[in-house]
C-alpha cells in the first residue's frame, strides 16, 4: 500500500472514530436528560388510586387525644376530653373538669428521684361540653383549648407544673377540629370549607392565626383524619371524593372511586377505605411515586406553619414525626449563583489581565514557558485546597476582615492614580513599558498598595466602625459567619482562574498579528492597538472563557461542601453562609428514599443544574468557535 493511501486510510479511520465518539457522547447526554425527566415527572402528576378489595366494619385512628372510634360513616362516637393528657417531656399530667367557676385545669407533676408530687389548678370560664379540641404544641409549652363557637385560649405550661392563662382570641365557628401531624396547626371543619390555623409566636407570645382556606366547592359531607403524610380525604355532598395535600392550592379528585361515596378514612399513609350508599366499603391504595407537589411550592414564597411571613425555606426532612417539609429550591439556586458570581469577581480581573499580558505582550518563547505553570493550577484537587483554606484561612479571614476590605477598596483607586500619572508622564510610561522590568516595578508597587489598604482598613475600623467591624455589622442586620460567601467566592475564583485564563489567552493569541503590528507601524501605542484591533476580534472568546468559568463554578462541589457552612438562605449577603445545588445533592441524595418526594426533588435540582451548565457551556463553545473560525496567522 502506498504511503499517501495509507495516510488517507488513517485519517479516514480517525475521523470516523471521532464522529462515532461524538455521537455516543451526545446519546449519553440525551439519555441522562431523559432519565432525570422520567424521575422528576411523577413529582407534578395528580395522585391516583387503585382498588385493593372490599371490606366492612369499623375503622380506628390514633390521634394525639387518644383512640377515636368511627362508625361505618366515619362519625365520631365518643370523645373523652377529661381523660388525663400525659406530657412526657415535662413529666406532667393535665386533666380537665367542670366546676362552679367553669373549666378547671389540673396539673400533676411527680419527681422520681425525690419521691414527691405536686398538684396545681387553674380555673377559667367556659363550658367543658363546648370544647372541640384540647391539645398541646410539639414542645409541650402551650395548652390549647378551642371551643365550637370559635373562641380559643392558650395556657402556658411551666417546667414545675404551674399554669398561666395566656392569649385568647376568636376563630370561625366550626363543627369539629382535625389535628395535623406535628401539633403546629389544626383544621377547623365548617359547613363548606376547611380552615387551617397555625400556632405562631411573635415577641414571645403565641397566637392562633389563619394559615390557609381549603374551599370544598360542592359542599362538605365528611372529612377524614389527616394522615401522617399530611393528606386528608373529603367526601362532598355530590358523592365525589377529593384528596387534599396540605400546602397545595387545589385538590385531586379521585374519579375512579365513584360518585356515591359517603365517607373515606385512612388505614395507613397510602391506603384508605371508602364507604358507599349502595355497595360495601372498598379499600384503595395511592399509586407509588406520585406526590403531587406544585411548582409554586418549589419556586414561590410559601407560608409555613409557625412562621411569621411567607419565605423561601429548604428543610425536606426532620427527626420529628409530622414535620412539614419545606421544599423551596430558591435558597439552593441563590447560593449556587451567589458563590459563582463572587468567584467571577475574584477571577475575571486576574485571569483576563494575565491573559492579555501573556497572549499579547509576551514573546512566543516566554509565553510557552509561563502558560503551562498557570494551567497547572487547574490540576490541584479542590478538596485539598478547600481543606487547607478551611483550616488556615477561614479563622484568619474574619479577624482580618477590615484590612482585607481596605486593600480591596484601595486597589482601584491606586490603579486610576497610576494610569493618570503615566498618561501625564509619557517618558516614565515608556521606561516601565519594557516587559523585562515591568514585574520588578509592579510587584513592589502592588505590595505597597496592599499594605496601604490594610492600614486604611484598620484606621477605618477604629474611627468609622467603633473599633470592631465584626461587632458593628450584626448590629446593623448583617450577620458575619466564619464560613461565608466571601470565603467560598475567593477559593472558587482560584479554582476557575486557570479555565478563564487559558481560554481567554488562546482567544487573544489566535488573533492575526498582522493587524496589531500594522496599527503600531502607523503610530498607535501597543495598548491602543490591542484595544482597537485585537480586542474586538477576541472579545467573543474572552466572553466564552468567562462563561465556561461560570459553568465550572456552578458545578463545583467540594469547595461548597467544605467552606459554605451548608446553611440554605435566600439573602445575598457576602458574610453569611450558603448552600448550593451540587453540595445538597452530595449530602442528601445518598440518604433519600428512592422514588420518594425528597428523592424526586433532589433530581429536579440536578436537572436544573444540568440544564444551566449545559446551556452556559454550549453558548460559550459557540462563541469560542466563532473566534477560531475567523482564521489565524502564525506569529
Amino acid at each position: 500500500m502506498s504511503v499517501p493511501r495509507q495516510r488517507f486510510l488513517q485519517d479516514f479511520l480517525f475521523a470516523g472514530l471521532v464522529r462515532v465518539t461524538s455521537v455516543l457522547i451526545g446519546l449519553l447526554i440525551l439519555g441522562m436528560f431523559i432519565q432525570m425527566v422520567l424521575i422528576v415527572r411523577p413529582l407534578f402528576e395528580q395522585p391516583s388510586a387503585v382498588a385493593r378489595g372490599s371490606s366492612a366494619g369499623l375503622a380506628t385512628h390514633q390521634t394525639e387525644s387518644g383512640l377515636q372510634v368511627l362508625d361505618d360513616t366515619g362519625v365520631q362516637l365518643a370523645v373523652t376530653v377529661s381523660t388525663p393528657i400525659t406530657l412526657p417531656k415535662r413529666n406532667l399530667q393535665l386533666s380537665l373538669a367542670s366546676g362552679p367557676e367553669g373549666i378547671s385545669i389540673i396539673s400533676e407533676s411527680s419527681s422520681a428521684t425525690v419521691g414527691t408530687s405536686s398538684r396545681r389548678r387553674l380555673a377559667m370560664p367556659g363550658d367543658l361540653d363546648a370544647l372541640s379540641l384540647v391539645t398541646t404544641d410539639e414542645a409541650e409549652q402551650q395548652l390549647l383549648l378551642i371551643f365550637n363557637s370559635g373562641a380559643y385560649r392558650l395556657i402556658k405550661i411551666y417546667a414545675d407544673g404551674r399554669l398561666q392563662s395566656g392569649v385568647s382570641g376568636s376563630l370561625p365557628p366550626h363543627r369539629s377540629v382535625l389535628s395535623v401531624p406535628g401539633r403546629q396547626s389544626w383544621i377547623l371543619v365548617t359547613e363548606d370549607t376547611l380552615e387551617q390555623v397555625h400556632l405562631r409566636f411573635a415577641q414571645g407570645r403565641g397566637e392562633l392565626v389563619p394559615l390557609r382556606t381549603l374551599a370544598i366547592g360542592q359542599g362538605l359531607r365528611h372529612v377524614s383524619q389527616v394522615s401522617p403524610s399530611r393528606r386528608l380525604l373529603v367526601t362532598t355532598r355530590s358523592g365525589s371524593t377529593q384528596l387534599w395535600q396540605l400546602g397545595r392550592p387545589e385538590p385531586a379528585t379521585l374519579d375512579m372511586l365513584g360518585s356515591d361515596s359517603t365517607s373515606a378514612n385512612w388505614l395507613s399513609p397510602v391506603r384508605f377505605r371508602v364507604h358507599y350508599e349502595s355497595v360495601p366499603a372498598r379499600d384503595y391504595e395511592l399509586r407509588d411515586g406520585v406526590t403531587g407537589v406544585s411548582a409554586a411550592r418549589l419556586f414561590l414564597p410559601v407560608q409555613h406553619e409557625g412562621y411569621q411571613e411567607p419565605g423561601y425555606y429548604w428543610q425536606p426532612v426532620a427527626a420529628s414525626d409530622g414535620f412539614e417539609a419545606k421544599l423551596s429550591l430558591v435558597p439552593l439556586l441563590i447560593g449556587t449563583l451567589k458563590a459563582a458570581l463572587v468567584g467571577l469577581v475574584f477571577a475575571i480581573p486576574v485571569a483576563v489581565g494575565a491573559a492579555v499580558f501573556v497572549g499579547y505582550y509576551l514573546p512566543s518563547r516566554r509565553r510557552e514557558q509561563i502558560k503551562p505553570f498557570i494551567e497547572l493550577i487547574a490540576s490541584f484537587p479542590t478538596v485539598v485546597v478547600a481543606g487547607l483554606v478551611g483550616l488556615w484561612l477561614a479563622p484568619r479571614l474574619t479577624d482580618s476582615l477590615p484590612e482585607i476590605l481596605g486593600a480591596v477598596l484601595i486597589i482601584p483607586l491606586a490603579m486610576m492614580a497610576v494610569f493618570g500619572i503615566l498618561h501625564r508622564l509619557p517618558r516614565a510610561s515608556g521606561r516601565i513599558g519594557s516587559v523585562k522590568i515591568r514585574p520588578l516595578v509592579l510587584l513592589p508597587a502592588l505590595v505597597l498598595v496592599l499594605s496601604a489598604g490594610a492600614v486604611f482598613g484598620h484606621w477605618a475600623e477604629q474611627w468609622i466602625f467603633q473599633g470592631s467591624l465584626l461587632m458593628w455589622l450584626p448590629t446593623h442586620g448583617i450577620p458575619v459567619q466564619q464560613l461565608n460567601s466571601l470565603l467560598v467566592g475567593f477559593v472558587l475564583g482560584f479554582a476557575i482562574f486557570p479555565v478563564i485564563f487559558s481560554l481567554a489567552e488562546e482567544a487573544i493569541y489566535e488573533v492575526p498579528a498582522i493587524g496589531a503590528t500594522g496599527s503600531i507601524a502607523l503610530g498607535a501605542t501597543p495598548w491602543r492597538s490591542f484595544q482597537d484591533v485585537v480586542l474586538p476580534v477576541a472579545a467573543p472568546g474572552i466572553v466564552s472563557a468567562v462563561m465556561l468559568g461560570f459553568g465550572r463554578g456552578v458545578g463545583e462541589t467540594m469547595i461548597f461542601l467544605l467552606l459554605s457552612g451548608n446553611a440554605p438562605g435566600s439573602d445575598w449577603s457576602l458574610f453569611s453562609g450558603l448552600r448550593s445545588l451540587s453540595a445538597t445533592l452530595a449530602i442528601e441524595l445518598p440518604e433519600a428514599a428512592v422514588g420518594g418526594q425528597h428523592f424526586q426533588i433532589l433530581f429536579l435540582g440536578a436537572l436544573l443544574l444540568f440544564i444551566l451548565t449545559f446551556v452556559i457551556n454550549t453558548c460559550a463553545q459557540l462563541l469560542r468557535q466563532r473566534v477560531i473560525g475567523k482564521g489565524r496567522v502564525r506569529r
